[in-house]
């Protein structure tokens, strides 16, 4: 669920301020049964090509792949003489890696010698690890020229577009958990290490400089 609001206002004849604000709660809405299959393994002990893990419990983890809330402020300048100019800030924030379903099974923290939790496993240290991913906020500001000519019967048009003003190399744009230790010793042991042996996989935008 969400809440969207634009506003366009005229402040001159020639001048408009525009604002956006988005706030969103968007979260899983259930507990998925979960498969798991490999390649490598090709066919389970089970004589089928996959496993059935059980319940992934995901149930209100926030979902990833967008900021969940979202701002931006901008103007535009429109001169008589068919030129403009504008600029706006926009601030990203509540963005999330998707939760891998696989370490939210109860398959995670079975110890497949004794068929229970693994010795001195808590709840609290449970939940310490298996917290959501938050990632950082960020914000840009970005401009925008042009201009129109009627040429005889043509009508032409420049423009030039530049975002990303401030170069802000941090913004990462999504991502998702690692589950290549998909066992609760074997996972803890790699996430409290300084440099992990398996890290998330993200993306962060570079300079655009649109003409």
């Amino acid at each position: 669920m969400g809440l969207e609001l634009g506003v366009d206002i005229k402040i001159l004849p020639t001048l408009s301020v525009q604002g956006l604000a988005n706030l969103g709660q968007y979260t899983y809405r259930n507990d998925p049964t979960t498969y798991f299959a490999s390649d490598a393994t090709g066919t389970f002990s089970n004589g089928l090509s996959y496993l059935n893990l059980g319940k992934a419990y995901i149930n209100n983890y926030r979902q990833g792949g967008t900021p969940q809330q979202a701002f931006s402020l901008g103007f535009r300048y429109n001169n008589p003489k068919y030129w403009w100019v504008g600029a706006n800030w926009n601030y990203f924030d509540d963005n999330y890696l998707d939760p891998s379903a696989l370490i939210r099974t109860e398959s995670f923290i079975q110890n497949n010698n004794s068929s229970t939790p693994y010795y001195n496993l808590t709840e609290s240290e449970l939940r310490r690890v298996l917290e959501p991913t938050r990632l950082p906020s960020s914000f840009f500001l970005n401009a925008n020229a042009g201009k129109s000519w009627v040429i005889g019967k043509y009508y032409v048009l420049i423009s030039a577009t530049v975002n990303n003003i401030l170069n802000n190399r941090k913004y990462i744009t999504g991502g998702f958990e690692q589950t290549r230790n998909a066992k609760f010793p074997d996972f803890v042991q790699d996430a409290d290490r300084e440099y992990t042996l398996f890290t998330q996989n993200i993306g962060i935008p570079k300079e655009d400089h649109t003409l």
